[in-house]
């Protein structure tokens, strides 16, 4: 029942405890890969929400801590954390039967194409909604409007996303984890299905699960692809408005931007992370 950044603590301090087991057993460190991310995420959390999404993704706090209270020895907690990690047959089950789902090519042409569509169309709708704030303006409206130029900002920030998309996307594909915690798919035990490390020609290659995950694996990465393009956007875009906004012109301009750019404020990186997420169709869903 505790807040967010106490079962923030909580987590972390599980997957720590979990790590240094499979360390010392010798096992695939899939909770040491869990950790690294969830560090990631929880420094870079301007907003409850986000934190308490990235939560949720890493199961059930509440319960687990509930459980733990009750064990009156550090073994039985270690017994604990332990099984805990396990999945059952049914999460294999499903793990297995989702990836079979997002196997056919359809399905990442279909995923690749609407996050390209909707990035690109971002750019009229940015000059549309510029024409509109000016309109606004004109009629005696209050209110900030959209620089002009922001548009074209905008769409030179999509090529420097590329670029970092395709690390991001290599990365996540690697490591089965998203920058951010979230993902198009969500299963009750990620990684359900364990792999084994092989040496193959003088090479240490995991063989088994991870082979079985590609496809969510392959969309993962499609999306941190797309995501970084839209945090670039974003943050490029918000950093042109606000050189706009102070009355800056030529070199003074270019710095302030880059300056901006190079070091987003916390409320620019918050509004980036959001922009992504509503990119790549992750935004949380409302009431309905």
């Amino acid at each position: 029942g505790g807040t967010d950044a106490d079962k923030a603590a909580f987590v972390e301090a599980a997957l720590r405890h979990t790590t240094i087991q499979e360390q010392v057993a010798g096992m695939t460190a899939e909770a040491g890969r869990a950790l690294s991310a969830f560090r990631i995420q929880a420094g870079d959390a301007q907003a409850a929400n986000t934190l308490g999404d990235l939560l949720k993704n890493m199961g059930d706090a509440d319960d687990m801590a509930q459980k733990i209270t009750q064990l009156d020895t550090p073994q039985k907690v270690s017994r604990f954390l332990m099984d805990a990690r396990n999945s059952g047959t049914s999460d294999k089950i499903v793990e297995a039967w989702i990836n079979g789902l997002l196997s056919g090519p359809q399905t990442h042409v279909r995923n690749v194409v609407s996050n390209a569509v909707t990035a690109i169309w971002h750019i009229p709708e940015t000059y549309a909604a510029s024409a509109i704030g000016k309109a606004r303006q004109a009629l005696g409206s209050e209110g900030e409007a959209i620089p002009f130029g922001e548009a074209g900002a905008r769409a030179y920030a999509m090529i420097r996303g590329a670029k970092e998309g395709v690390v991001a996307g290599a990365k996540a594909f690697k490591t089965e984890m998203s920058s951010d915690g979230l993902g198009r798919v969500e299963f009750a035990r990620p990684r359900a299905i364990p792999s084994a490390t092989v040496n193959v020609a003088g090479k240490e290659l995991e063989l088994g699960g991870k082979q079985i995950r590609i496809p969510s694996r392959a969309l993962m990465a499609e999306d941190e692809f797309s995501k970084a393009i839209a945090r670039r956007q974003e943050i490029h875009g918000l950093a042109y408005r606000q050189a706009t906004k102070e009355g800056l012109a030529g070199d003074d301009f270019a710095s302030r931007v880059a300056e901006l750019e190079n070091n987003p404020t916390p409320e620019m990186q918050e509004a980036s992370q959001k922009f992504a997420e509503y990119q790549t169709f992750q935004s949380p869903l409302g009431e309905v």
